[in-house]
């Protein structure tokens, strides 16, 4: 397919317009109208009034803009038509509940969610080449048909599909009247529907309610997840040869008609029965040919129309109860699917007339399909009854449509349902355009842009609106220039600068943009003289040469300046002096590194609980200090002594007492420069000395070249070493895909090591997603997105990532390290403060770190201590931020996110949570955290996730509400200045989220292997820590050298898991990370539970007694481990033990 679909002349095509309210549509609608009649003679080829854009290319453009509640659709074929479109919307002219297929325009407001129901039709409604527009418009129709087409060629006693079908689109077709054939019809509407349901979920259109006719009902019981589709594939293929050899010499009748108007007539003709009750005033007789032909000429006679229909015997009549019996023979022995019915769709039977229960309901049902009549008139009510908001019939036109309105009016008389037929005699691709408009303006969450931004090229319509200025979702950021004022997202912007042309709009844009970036990159100073509680987070400095500016004194706790112009002496023989100036430098260190005014740090304040230090924080402080005081060479063990402030200055003070050259007093500084007239706008960093704590002198130079450094040196030098020896277990060549398993040098291992929680990164689906991506865009986009690197995949996998999580929109970059290393000090910077639990990621660590933002590291899971830390230190920060994680990966527990969001909202506090190991593993339907747990994502000011686990790609993702993304689509340097996301690893997750939705068995299974693999390591009495029963679960082994040496002896045996060894943990808590997927069976995860048993009583690690199952006895309860972040591993460390992931 191309990348824009061709449009016939005069076509039309729907224009989308939307937004907040009714007059923000009308006055979107003034400015498109303005802008199609205003000639612009500097647009190239448009001379006078001829535009060089067409009305396709309005289409894309605009249907490339996010939709709002408030919508309206103006299928125009010509500028002209446009134009009268758009005047009907800007003076709301268009009446209320006017059709595109009367007027041609149209408006609804979406203010809630639309209940859909799909309508899947029966034998007769089948043609030649269905659907062949949306197959043009929708290349993902057109794959899942070829892909269901080759799946029952592949089944015996299935004619070929294809000539029917897909090369029927290209004009390939075979004869025409060959589609009538059961054996033909009944596969065809099967595919049909399967296709078409799979394509308007891509679109956004998911059903409340699905309802089927006949053959039909297959397709509705796939869509509520009831059946999945092998399971309805082999029934249809099973159903074809049962109906076939049925009842020869018997057919059946149209009769317009309801059942009770003609059933007197009906039994004066024995063998005759009821077919089908489709409706008050249709239903289909069934019975031997001859009587059929006597029972039409006496319905003729009473003025009664009739039509013989084309089939091969007299369907759902007891003429076929043998073809029942075998059918039900065969159900009962056919694989019942693993998947549950989905709880959010009500699938109604036109077999019972009633909602369907389950699978067995359904196979019931479905056993007593072929002889017994279609009732659809009284499931159609029990379906109006469902209320309702659209009907759409997946294919054949209107046909079901007509029969179903005609039960609606009858039983719910008054209302009115909006219908939409796809397929049938207006099988074009403007037919289809049309019927999907019809869905744009009543579903909320539709995505025409998969359609509509393939109309035409949206970069030639001239960029003359305010909000529609980006094609690339949403609204640009205009900078201010007053610093008084700032403009937030949703203000409107500016005219263009003056004098620039039409065509060079677009480059206006980008600078406006590039500014925004550069203003927001521009960090305040901290000083009295630029910030303070009335300088704003977006205020600019002064002017050069404007007065200054009385403001507050600074709110950021800094350590109190002191005028020092030399070191701290103490007197010779005076150990109360030396004492006192190593507490002052530790409290001033400490306070530097922690935010904090030196003289609010009380010497019995606990390091961590009370002063949010973590081991990486505390390595800085022994830094600043052991500079200071060289006799201080603190050891890991040493520093695992020290609990309180009192405790580090016991430490120094003893070790000056007792090394070389022992002296209480600092080491000699230099001379102190001095003071500038002006101070400097720059703030120091984080590494920066404290002005109470003298200046050391400068480090010595070192000119040795990079791969000369003492660093790499000794690196090589460990890697030597380990090669002499039993090897390092890092950068193992594995031979191909790993899921349950894994291949390392031609050895099969059971494979714990990997996190493709849920298998997708090789399943068939989001392999070829991510084929056919290269095989479209290429193998990279080849520029940033804002330029030219922005594809619809991009967007279509922002979309997808947004419903998941339920957020308003989402953005995807090309890393998830990136992503977290680059948000963080792109929002935070020295004047905020960053609240984090102890064991969030490297990635967040070192984001935190870059933003120069003061750090508070709260001990791991301890939710009350992040709410002291808010109350304690909010009021002294600009900002500040709470980041946690949704699964931790190091002890596979949760965060307590209900007590964090009411924390962060009582403190004016933002909350960010890294779902890198939630996303796809928690929550029904996988989207994380806040399913899991009943939290509103609209709490969550920032969610962050990663592409590379459960959504099977490489890359990152925000999400959040609409204005913040926004704000970063146009500002986040680490998308703004990045190639965009490959075409391959966004198309991977798009389709990864996909299957997910479609297969949510996976998930079941995922669940059930990890609480069966943690209840069978405490059954064993390993020792888990806090996990709960997600799919990480470390077994504690204990010293470092123990764990490296059961992940060996876990290897020799056929299992691949990884050892977390000190400093990533501390080493009495050194572990292995079992990694679960949905992929593992109970006995591939018992035959690992029992060969990690063996290899921990090998290695000398002791087990516990058993520990009950929760079945059986309470759940032993465990304290988190508390254990520094995985950032903090030195690579040089690391090379002698394990690494952590």
């Amino acid at each position: 397919m191309a990348d824009v679909v061709p449009v016939p002349v005069p076509m039309p095509v729907p224009v989308v317009l939307s937004g907040d309210d009714d007059a923000e549509v009308r006055a979107r609608a003034g400015r498109l109208l303005d802008a199609v009649t205003r000639p612009d003679p500097a647009l190239p080829g448009h001379p006078g009034a001829s535009p060089a854009w067409d009305v396709a290319d309005v289409a894309a453009r605009c249907g490339l803009v996010p939709l709002r509640a408030h919508r309206a659709v103006v299928l125009a074929a010509d500028p002209a038509s446009l134009a009268a479109g758009l005047a009907a919307v800007r003076d709301g002219t268009v009446p209320a509940g006017a059709t595109l297929a009367a007027r041609g325009v149209a408006t609804h407001h979406a203010d809630r969610p639309a209940r859909v129901l799909l309508l899947y039709p029966g034998q007769g409604s089948q043609r030649t080449g269905e659907h062949a527009g949306l197959a043009r418009l929708l290349p993902s129709y057109a794959a899942h048909v070829r892909r269901l087409e080759g799946l029952l060629a592949d089944r015996p006693g299935t004619p070929p599909l294809r000539r029917y079908l897909s090369d029927a689109w290209t004009g390939r077709a075979a004869d025409p009247t060959g589609v009538d054939d059961t054996a033909v019809a009944q596969p065809l509407l099967t595919v049909t529907a399967l296709a078409t349901t799979a394509a308007l979920a891509e679109l956004g259109v998911l059903p409340a309610v699905t309802l089927g006719h006949s053959v039909g009902e297959l397709g509705a019981l796939h869509a509520a997840g009831i059946l999945d589709e092998a399971t309805v594939l082999e029934i249809v293929r099973h159903r074809v040869a049962r109906m076939r050899t049925g009842a020869p010499d018997t057919g059946m009748l149209a009769v317009r008609a309801g059942a009770a108007d003609v059933a007197a007539l009906v039994a004066a003709h024995p063998g005759v029965h009821v077919a089908c009750d489709n409706g008050p005033r249709q239903v289909v007789l069934g019975g031997p040919l001859a009587t059929l032909v006597a029972l039409a000429a006496d319905l003729e006679a009473a003025g009664t129309a009739s039509t013989p229909l084309a089939t091969a015997g007299a369907f759902h009549t007891p003429h076929y109860a043998a073809a029942d019996a075998a059918m039900r023979t065969l159900l009962a022995a056919i694989a019942r699917p693993s998947a549950a019915a989905r709880g959010d769709v009500t699938c109604v039977s036109s077999v019972s007339g009633d909602v369907v229960d389950d699978v067995e309901d359904a196979l019931a049902l479905l056993g007593r399909q072929i002889a017994g009549p279609v009732r659809f008139r009284e499931a159609a009510a029990t379906a109006a009854a469902l209320a309702p908001d659209v009907v759409v019939q997946v294919s054949g036109g209107t046909s079901l449509l007509r029969t179903f309105t005609e039960t609606h009016h009858a039983t719910h008389p008054g209302q009115t349902v909006r219908t939409v037929g796809l397929g049938g005699p207006d099988d074009s691709t403007g037919g289809t355009l049309a019927a999907l408009a019809e869905l744009v303006l009543t579903v909320p969450d539709a995505r025409p842009h998969l359609v509509l931004g393939r109309l035409g090229t949206a970069s030639r319509f001239p960029l003359t609106e305010g909000r529609e200025t980006v094609v690339l979702h949403g609204t640009p950021t205009s900078p201010t220039t007053n610093p008084t004022t700032t403009t937030t997202a949703d203000a409107p912007t500016g005219a263009p600068p003056a004098g620039v042309p039409g065509t060079t709009e677009l480059l206006a844009l980008f600078g406006a943009q590039v500014a925004v970036l550069a203003q927001a990159l521009a960090r305040p100073s901290g000083d009295a003289t630029t910030s303070g509680p009335s300088a704003g987070p977006d205020a600019l400095a002064p002017a050069a040469g404007a007065p200054p500016v009385a403001q507050a004194a600074p709110v950021v706790p800094t350590a109190r300046r002191t005028t020092a112009t030399g070191p701290v002496t103490a007197p010779a023989g005076d150990p109360a002096p030396a004492r006192a100036a190593v507490a002052a430098a530790v409290r001033a260190s400490i306070a530097q590194v922690g935010g904090y005014a030196a003289d609010d740090l009380p010497g019995g304040a606990l390091l961590g609980p009370d002063l949010g230090l973590d081991s990486l924080m505390m390595t800085n402080v022994a830094a600043t200090l052991t500079r200071r005081f060289p006799a201080w060479r603190p050891a890991a063990d040493d520093m695992r002594t020290l609990r309180t402030v009192d405790d580090v200055v016991a430490a120094v003070v003893a070790a000056t007492r007792t090394g070389p050259g022992a002296s209480a007093a600092p080491a000699p500084a230099a001379a102190a420069a001095p003071s500038p007239a002006v101070p400097s706008p720059a703030v120091p960093s984080p590494a920066a000395p404290v002005d109470d704590l003298p200046v050391t002198a400068s480090p010595s130079p070192e000119p040795a070249r990079l791969a000369d450094l003492d660093e790499v040196r000794a690196t090589v030098a460990r890697l030597d070493d380990a090669a002499r020896g039993p090897g390092l277990p890092y950068y193992l060549p594995h031979d191909g895909r790993v899921a349950a398993t894994t291949s390392v040098g031609g050895q099969e291992l059971l494979s714990f090591s990997s996190y493709n929680y849920l298998g997708l990164a090789g399943h068939p689906r989001v392999v070829a997603a991510a084929q056919e991506a290269v095989e479209r865009y290429g193998t990279s986009v080849s520029a940033a997105r804002i330029l030219s690197g922005n594809r619809p995949v991009h967007t279509a996998l922002e979309e997808a990532i947004a419903a998941l999580l339920g957020t308003q929109d989402a953005v995807v970059l090309v890393g998830g390290h990136a992503t977290n290393a680059g948000i963080v000090p792109h929002l935070y910077g020295p004047d905020d403060l960053v609240v984090h639990d102890a064991l969030v990621h490297d990635s967040l660590q070192q984001g935190i770190a870059a933003s120069g933002a003061t750090r508070h590291a709260v001990p791991h899971g301890r939710a009350d201590l992040v709410e002291e830390a808010l109350r304690a230190r909010r009021h002294r920060f600009r900002r500040v931020l709470v980041v946690t994680e949704g699964v931790f990966s190091m002890d596979g527990d949760l965060p307590d996110l209900p007590a964090l969001v009411t924390s962060a909202r009582r403190h004016g506090a933002h909350l960010m949570v890294d779902e890198a190991h939630s996303v796809g593993v928690l929550g029904a339907h996988g989207g994380g955290i806040c399913e899991e747990l009943g939290v509103d994502p609209g709490d969550v000011d920032l969610l962050m996730g990663t592409l590379s686990k459960s959504l099977s790609s490489c890359g990152g993702y925000l999400a959040g509400h609409r204005s913040l993304v926004q704000h970063l689509r146009y500002t986040l340097s680490a998308l703004v200045f990045s190639a965009g996301l490959t075409p391959a690893n966004t198309a991977a997750s798009l389709a990864a989220i996909q299957v997910m939705r479609d297969e949510p068995e996976r998930l079941a299974r995922l669940r059930g292997n990890a609480e069966h693999f943690l209840a069978g390591a405490r059954a064993r009495g390993m020792d888990v820590g806090p996990a709960v029963g997600v799919p990480v679960v470390p077994v504690i082994v204990g010293e470092s050298q123990a764990a490296v040496a059961v992940a060996r002896g876990l290897a020799e045996h056929g299992v691949s898991a990884n050892p977390i060894v000190f400093p990533a943990v501390p080493d009495d808590q050194s572990r292995l990370r079992f990694f679960l997927t949905s992929e593992h069976t109970h006995d591939q995860l018992d035959r690992a539970l029992d060969v990690t048993a063996r290899c921990l009583q090998e290695a000398g690690v002791p087990l516990a007694a058993p520990v009950p199952s929760p079945a059986t006895a309470a759940v032993v309860e465990t304290t988190p481990v508390e254990t520094t972040p995985v950032e903090t591993v030195p690579v040089e460390t690391v090379l002698t033990a394990g690494v952590p992931a």
